[in-house]
């Protein structure tokens, strides 16, 4: 079994306002991530809130396989969102992706394809690329879980990625939404036109 943890606890800063309640087709983003989610293999995805947290969890989609964590150290950074996370995943999970809630434009087809091609693999991380440029959502093993608890809230998640460089098999995809991501309203409205889903 594969999870998902979906960061979304960011004070969205250099946006303006929090970016998974940025509007597609009128609705909040992280309303979209969700559903688009619950389209995958995945049988657990958990949403980690922070900043903002009482008007982005009713946005998020009412599902069984769907939970919403809230880190109350999300001013630290990702890390410890990321943490707060795998502290909450099943112990059922072989590995984990992690998919910030900035970079929304993955194709559920292509995450299946990740977490099919993790399950026959047994390697410590996975990473998607597109023409060659590295991605979201990479899979890190259980085996990494622990080495991810015991990282200081400030130190960036791609150190265990560092460390393990040897371990990551790097997977080809045809989809560019792997790579696209945004911090500002301009980057925002860039990636959306390109984009099917988002118009």
């Amino acid at each position: 079994m594969v999870s998902c943890i979906v960061l979304a606890a960011g004070a969205s800063s250099r946006f303006g306002s929090p970016k998974p309640l940025a509007r597609i087709h009128s609705r909040p983003l992280i309303a979209l991530l969700s559903e688009q989610l619950l389209k995958t293999q995945l049988e657990e995805i958990l949403v980690v809130l922070g900043a903002d947290a009482d008007a982005i969890r009713p946005c998020v989609c009412s599902d069984p396989r769907i939970k919403c964590v809230f880190n109350e150290s999300f001013k630290r950074g990702q890390t410890s969102s990321f943490k707060k996370g795998l502290q909450a995943i099943s112990g059922e999970a072989d590995g984990v992706l992690l998919l910030p809630a900035d970079v929304p434009f993955v194709r559920p087809e292509t995450i299946n394809t990740i977490i099919e091609t993790f399950s026959k693999n047994p390697f410590s991380i996975l990473v998607p690329t597109y023409k060659g440029q590295g991605g979201h959502p990479p899979v890190f093993s259980k085996t990494l879980f622990a080495e991810f608890g015991k990282l200081s809230d400030e130190a960036p998640l791609s150190t265990v990625q560092q460390i393990h460089a040897s371990e990551i098999l790097r997977l080809p995809v045809s989809d560019e939404g792997i790579l696209l991501s945004f911090n500002t309203p301009q980057e925002f409205e860039k990636i959306r036109k390109k984009i099917p889903l988002a118009g």
